[in-house]
C-alpha cells in the first residue's frame, strides 16, 4: 500500500515539471515574438522617420532650384523687358543743338573742351575734300571673339564705306554714294583680314532711307552722337608734340542712338544697353583727326543677358585717296 503511494507521487512531481517546462517553452517562444515585433516596430519607425527625412530633403531641393529658376527668369525678364532701353525718347536734332559750331571755329584748339574739340574735328571732317578713314577692332563675348573692319573714303561728292565682321556671325557690307543720288548698297561674304567677296544683288535706297537703317548718313563716319549735351564730365586734353590728345567718356544712352542702329542692321542685335563709352582722340593743331579710339561695355539679352566689350581704332589720311 505504502508501494502505490509513493509511485503517485512521482507521477504527480513528473507532471508538475513537464507543466513547468512547457510554461517556460511558452515564455520564451512569447519573448522572441515580442522581441521580434520589437524590432520590426523600430524598422518601421527607422523606415519612416528616413521616409520624412527624404520627403523634406527634396523639399528643401525643389524650394532651392525653385528659386533659382524664379531668379533666372526674373532676371531675364527684367533685362529683356523691364529694363530695355526706349532710344526713340532721344531726339538727335536737339542733342546737338547745344553745340554752337560758328562761334567754337573761331576760337583757338588750345581754348576748347575736349567736347567741343571733337565737334569741331567732326565739323572739319565733313568739309574735307577728300579723305580714308580706316578702322579694325574686336567684340568681347562669353563664347567667341567677333572682328570688325571698316573702311570709309570720301572724294569730292563720291562716298564709299564698307564693312566686315566675322566671328559668330559672318557679315559684310558695301557702300557708295554720290551727292543728290540714292545710296548702293551691296552685301558680301567676309574673307580673312578684313577682306570681303561682294556677291550679293544691289540694293538702292534714299539717303534718308540709309540712314534710318544704319544711323548714319551715307556721308558721315562716327556713329555716336558727341557734343557737349552727350559728353559726361569735363574730360582730359593734352598736348603731345603739336598733336592733342583727348578722352570723353559718353552718355550711354544718347550718344547712341544712331549706333545702335548699325548694330541691329550688321548683327540683329536688339537694343544692347550699354554700360559705357569711352572715346580717345587726337587732332592736330587744326582740329582735323588723326585717330579715335572707342571702348564701350553693353548687354545684350537672347534667353540670357550677355554681357559684351568693344574696342575700335579709326586711323585718318587725307592725301591720296583714290575710291575703291
Amino acid at each position: 500500500m505504502k508501494q502505490k503511494k509513493k509511485n503517485i507521487k512521482d507521477t504527480s512531481t513528473t507532471v508538475e515539471t513537464q507543466t513547468l517546462l512547457i510554461e517556460d517553452d511558452k515564455k520564451q517562444q512569447l519573448q522572441s515574438i515580442q522581441e521580434k515585433e520589437s524590432k520590426t516596430k523600430k524598422k518601421k519607425k527607422r523606415k519612416k522617420e528616413i521616409t520624412k527625412k527624404r520627403f523634406w530633403l527634396n523639399i528643401c531641393v525643389f524650394a532651392v532650384m525653385g528659386c533659382f529658376s524664379g531668379i533666372f527668369v526674373g532676371n531675364y525678364i527684367v533685362e529683356a523687358f523691364l529694363s530695355k532701353v526706349d532710344y526713340s525718347m532721344y531726339d538727335e536734332t536737339s542733342l546737338r543743338a547745344g553745340d554752337n559750331i560758328p562761334s567754337l571755329l573761331k576760337k583757338n584748339i588750345a581754348s576748347l573742351t575736349p567736347a567741343e574739340i571733337f565737334v569741331v574735328g567732326e565739323y572739319k571732317l565733313s568739309q574735307e575734300y577728300q579723305y580714308q578713314m580706316n578702322a579694325s577692332g574686336k567684340v568681347t563675348n562669353p563664347l567667341t571673339d567677333q572682328l570688325v573692319w571698316s573702311t570709309f573714303q570720301k572724294q569730292g561728292d563720291q562716298y564709299y564705306n564698307n564693312q566686315i565682321s566675322k566671328g559668330i556671325k559672318n557679315v559684310a557690307y558695301q557702300m557708295h554714294y554720290t551727292v543728290n543720288s540714292d545710296v548702293i548698297v551691296q552685301s558680301g561674304k567676309p574673307e580673312n583680314d578684313g577682306a570681303a567677296t561682294w556677291n550679293g544683288a544691289e540694293e538702292k535706297v534714299s539717303a534718308e532711307e540709309y540712314k534710318q537703317q544704319w544711323g548714319t548718313s551715307p556721308t558721315g563716319v562716327i556713329p555716336y552722337v558727341v557734343g557737349t549735351r552727350t559728353v559726361i564730365g569735363k574730360g582730359t586734353k593734352n598736348l603731345v608734340e603739336g598733336v592733342y590728345q583727348c578722352e570723353i567718356s559718353l552718355h550711354p544712352q544718347a550718344s547712341v542712338i544712331n549706333y545702335v542702329k548699325q548694330m541691329s542692321k550688321m548683327s540683329g542685335l536688339d537694343s544692347p544697353k550699354f554700360n559705357y563709352v569711352t572715346v580717345q582722340f587726337s587732332v592736330d593743331q587744326n582740329g582735323r583727326f588723326l585717330s579715335i579710339t572707342i571702348k564701350e561695355e553693353y548687354k545684350v539679352t537672347y534667353g540670357m543677358t550677355v554681357t559684351c566689350g568693344g574696342s575700335l581704332l579709326m586711323q585718318f589720311e587725307y592725301d591720296n585717296v583714290t575710291l575703291l
